[in-house]
């Protein structure tokens, strides 16, 4: 069983030059980040931000929570909490993160 068969591919550019993926899975009532990645020299120069910042922009205007599975060394840990999304679980692997609409 392939629980994201309805997963949304995106490939991430930058001057057409192909810098990363972004994996999304959308219900009634989430939009899931099931997984970003973007190129190491591409990091730290606001590429995450601004696709975060869209993603965020969807879920406000649909009411639909915006979460993603983190584990506890990825850098990206701190521009989410920044971006306001919390720890709602522990795996002991990976952070479940959420940012609910109108809270942050």
């Amino acid at each position: 069983m392939n629980v994201y068969k309805d997963a949304e591919f995106q490939i991430i550019e930058s001057d057409s030059t192909d810098i990363g993926r972004l994996y999304i899975w959308s219900t009634e009532q989430q939009i899931r980040i099931v997984d970003v990645a973007i190129l190491p020299e591409f990091r730290g120069k606001g590429v995450g931000t601004k696709i975060l910042g869209g993603l965020i922009q969807e879920s406000e205007l649909s009411g639909k929570k915006l979460n993603i599975h983190v584990e506890y060394f990825n850098p990206a840990l701190h521009l989410y909490e920044r971006l306001g999304f919390i720890k709602t679980d522990d795996t002991g692997v990976y952070l479940f993160m959420e940012r609910v609409p109108g809270k942050a």
